[in-house]
């Protein structure tokens, strides 16, 4: 039933959310209805001690940690803290919470303190977006050289390394008709400047549901 209930909540069902929560057994059905409450007020997390220390509680803190790290970042990067020193979270969820809020910080402007690595592919795909949408060129080319090299090597990571290559030096922006200009990093960009590559429908792996429209 926990599936179900993720599933409907990724997609934004919250008419069937708020019918699968009825199929909870008393033990599940208080988390399962924190798991929906921040979905739809992420600001509950703000209460951590709603949540209990059972595997449905936090299942639920971290799905509100992440919805609300996309309003309030560092709040939700304090929140983090303070619930990682008392909650038996995995090692696996810790890592998925760090990247993703992370990824978050990013997205509003903050160049991470730390460099990509133990990062996961999808997130280090997001984070070097955020970094070029806000221009952050010298650590952008560090994030995106950190890529799987399957990605790497596309066209348009190809462009975009070049770019922040090139941004980081100083260099002004090429042309939107620069087809036949030889980028610093060797590649040659395309007629149109390519859009970043859309991290929402990443190839490097599920997209967390932080991400699901409100």
């Amino acid at each position: 039933m926990w599936a179900r209930l993720t599933l409907a909540l990724e997609a934004n069902e919250r008419g069937l959310a708020r019918y699968l929560l009825r199929f909870f057994d008393d033990a599940n059905a208080g988390p399962a209805r924190l798991y929906y409450d921040v979905h739809v007020r992420p600001r509950t997390v703000r209460s951590l001690s709603r949540f209990p220390d059972t595997d449905g509680g936090r299942r639920a803190l971290r799905h509100g940690l992440l919805r609300y790290a996309d309003d309030e970042p560092e709040s939700a990067a304090a929140l983090w803290r303070e619930a990682e020193a008392e909650y038996a979270f995995s090692s696996a969820d810790k890592r998925y919470i760090h990247d993703w809020l992370t990824a978050a910080s990013a997205d509003a402007g903050r160049v991470p303190s730390e460099g990509p690595d133990g990062f996961s592919a999808a997130a280090v795909e997001a984070i070097a977006d955020a970094l070029l949408r806000h221009e952050h060129w010298g650590a952008a080319a560090g994030w995106i050289a950190a890529l799987p090299e399957s990605l790497r090597a596309t066209p348009e990571w190809r462009y975009w390394l070049g770019r922040a290559l090139d941004g980081a030096a100083g260099a002004p922006p090429p042309p939107r008709s620069a087809a036949s200009r030889t980028r610093s990093s060797g590649s040659t960009a395309p007629s149109t400047t390519p859009s970043r590559p859309s991290t929402r429908s990443t190839s490097c792996g599920a997209i967390p549901t932080r991400r699901t429209a409100r």
